[in-house]
C-alpha cells in the first residue's frame, strides 16, 4: 500500500508559554542529578495531560487513536534514482488521529509522522470520506473508509512485532513530497 505524504508550509511555528526561568533550570538540572526518587518525584508533580492537550495535531478536535515510535526505512529520491535504493532505518513517531465531523463528508483520517531526533522532520497525510475513494480504488484497498484507521494501525504494528517479514518504507522527495510502502516479505515467490 502507498500513502502519499507531504510536509507542512513554513507557517506552521508555534511558542507555549512563556520561557522558563533561568533560576527553575538551574534547579531542575540539579534535581535531575539527585537520587532516582528526587527525579521521581518532580515528574509525578508534572501535568502532561495539559502538555498533551497543547499538542498542535489534537487544535482541530482530532483524536488520537494510534501513537508509537515504528522502525521505519527512510529514502530519499530524486528524479533520476531507482526506487530500489538502500536507506538508513530509524525509530519514527506514528501518529494516526481522527476527526469525526457533525456530517459524514466532514470526517477525515491524519497520518502523522515526526522524528526525536530531526524536529523538522515532520510529513503528514489527510484523507477525508471522498478521497478515500479514489485511494481505495488506485491501491485495490478491501477495506472501508471507517476500517482504514484499525488498517493502518494494524500494519505498523506488524513492522513492530514481525520486522523480518513486515517493512515500512518512506521514499522521500526533494520537492518535500513523501511515498510511503509498506511491504511484507514472503517466504515463497510465486511466479505468474
Amino acid at each position: 500500500m502507498n500513502t502519499s505524504l507531504h510536509t507542512p508550509k513554513k507557517n506552521s511555528q508555534f511558542s507555549v508559554g512563556s520561557p522558563p526561568q533561568p533560576n527553575s533550570i538551574q534547579q531542575s538540572s540539579i534535581a535531575s542529578v539527585g537520587s532516582p526518587s528526587t527525579s521521581a518525584s518532580l515528574l509525578t508533580g508534572i501535568d502532561f495531560k495539559a502538555i498533551e492537550d497543547m499538542d498542535p495535531s489534537l487544535a482541530e478536535g482530532h483524536r488520537t487513536i494510534f501513537d508509537k515510535e515504528i522502525p521505519i526505512e527512510l529514502r530519499t529520491q530524486d528524479q533520476n534514482e531507482s526506487d530500489n535504493d538502500l536507506g538508513t532505518l530509524e525509530a519514527i513517531r506514528v501518529k494516526i488521529l481522527i476527526l469525526e465531523g457533525e456530517h459524514e463528508d466532514e470526517a477525515h483520517v491524519k497520518l502523522e509522522l515526526t522524528s526525536e531526533s530531526d524536529l523538522f522532520f515532520h510529513y503528514s497525510h489527510t484523507v477525508g470520506r471522498q478521497q478515500f475513494i479514489g485511494l481505495q480504488q488506485s491501491q485495490k484497498l478491501m477495506v472501508d473508509f471507517p476500517n482504514y484507521p484499525k488498517m493502518l494501525s494494524k500494519m505498523l504494528n506488524a513492522c513492530v512485532k514481525e520486522p523480518e517479514s513486515f517493512l515500512c518504507i518512506l521514499i522521500m522527495e526533494r520537492d518535500g513530497k513523501g511515498l510511503l510502502n509498506f511491504v511484507q516479505n514472503m517466504e515463497y515467490k510465486v511466479s505468474v
